[in-house]
């Protein structure tokens, strides 16, 4: 699996909604059993306070 162009989705992220549309980063994430990062996630990280909101994808290469 891969790909080698993105598309912009404005809005995707539906915090309370089941999501409507998954593109080919979402599809490949689950392909490989990976979670996408997510708002509800960034609070259980240890450098949540240090990070403003900033965080790095530390997903495996």
């Amino acid at each position: 699996l891969g790909f080698h162009e993105r598309f912009v989705v404005e809005n995707k992220d539906r915090f309370l909604e089941e999501r409507y549309y998954y593109d080919e980063w979402d599809k490949a994430l689950h392909a490989r059993g990976l979670v996408k990062q997510q708002r509800e996630l960034y609070r259980q990280r240890a450098d949540y306070a240090e990070c403003l909101g900033a965080f790095e994808w530390e997903l495996p290469e």
